[in-house]
């Protein structure tokens, strides 16, 4: 019986105690998560499992509904990189840098991007802007 139920009943029960009760029902978190964030972390597990087709899949969903969200932004682009969808990978991660010109790990792999790109010039910016 959950925890949080359980001091709502009396210990006696009464005469039309209904068998099945509220305390039967599972507990929930007292915050729900949002469909972004269930998203991301359904396209993370499913990256560690290398399953990056679908990872790609449930972090594009996430990036939809939250664009501003930067380890998101950074997953999609390392995930779709690694699909060879270069563009969309580029996009996310140019998008990650214009929200937080910290995030490292994006100039790190916008360089990766460039230089497989053939624009020198780029990657080298982009290795040194995240030094």
């Amino acid at each position: 019986m959950c925890s949080l139920i359980r001091g709502l009943y009396p210990t006696t029960k009464p005469k039309n105690h209904l068998p099945f009760a509220i305390c039967h029902l599972p507990c929930r978190p007292a915050y729900a998560e949002s469909a972004s964030t269930q998203h991301f972390q359904t396209g993370l597990a499913y990256e560690r499992l290398g399953r990056y087709d679908e990872a790609y899949t449930e972090l594009q969903l996430s990036f939809a509904l939250d664009p501003d969200d930067v380890p998101n932004a950074v997953a999609l682009g390392v995930v779709a990189c690694r699909l060879g969808r270069t563009g969309v990978a580029q996009r996310a991660l140019e998008r990650s840098v214009t929200v937080d010109s910290n995030a490292i790990a994006s100039y790190y792999h916008l360089a990766l991007i460039y230089e497989k790109n053939g624009t020198v010039d780029r990657a080298l910016d982009a290795g040194a802007c995240g030094i």
